[in-house]
């Protein structure tokens, strides 16, 4: 019944339209090429908008340490990758409600590392201070 439909992807004819080219044919054209010399150039990723790099200086680096929260960030991925559905924040505050406990720690953690590194901001230039200003009182004799 389908034998009599003609396939326009099947050639049946005997003549042939176009000579057909063998595969040797190909390759000895194909010999002659060679790769290219030249080595593509990786092309620079560009930034996304109002990105600041937050080691480019030292006072946003220092702003950066002060303002970053690892312990609660690390909470919200658990929560994120606990609980179904597409926002993160319905997740996060149902994780807040059943994990009081390690809601409270991470937050108390993230507190204590803003002020360890405070306090290691405060010692130090109470130290560079102090080196620079002793030998200016301290050699008086």
């Amino acid at each position: 019944m389908t034998e009599d439909l003609l396939d326009p992807l099947r050639n049946d004819d005997d003549q042939d339209d176009e000579p057909r080219i063998d595969a040797r044919a190909i390759a000895k054209r194909a010999s002659g090429v060679r790769p290219t010399s030249r080595v593509p150039q990786q092309t620079d990723v560009s930034e996304p908008p109002g990105y600041e790099d937050p080691t480019a200086g030292g006072a946003r680096f220092l702003s950066h340490l002060l303002t970053r929260s690892p312990f609660l960030d690390y909470f919200c991925q658990v929560a994120e990758a606990s609980y179904q559905g597409k926002n993160a924040e319905p997740k996060v505050r149902k994780a807040q409600q059943d994990h009081k406990a390690l809601f409270r720690f991470c937050v108390t953690a993230d507190m204590v590392l803003r002020v360890i590194v405070a306090v290691l901001i405060l010692v130090l230039i109470v130290a560079v201070a102090f080196k620079t200003l002793w030998p200016l009182t301290g050699s008086g004799g």
